[in-house]
């Protein structure tokens, strides 16, 4: 998430750097995304069906 959104490097650059597929940092960021928005937003996640599903 720090060089995604932080940094602002690319999906791409980001499985670059840290030796991962693409995939895997899509799901990874996807996954802390729900995690965050589920902690700042704990009752709009009830009534969601993919909470915290953010554009990039």
């Amino acid at each position: 998430m720090v060089l995604l959104h932080l940094r602002g490097q690319s999906e791409t650059v980001t499985a670059d750097v840290l030796g991962l597929s693409l995939a895997s940092v899509r799901s990874t960021a996807r996954r802390a995304r729900r995690n965050l928005f589920s902690r700042l937003c704990p009752d709009r996640t009830a009534r969601e069906g993919h909470p915290g599903d953010l554009d990039p």
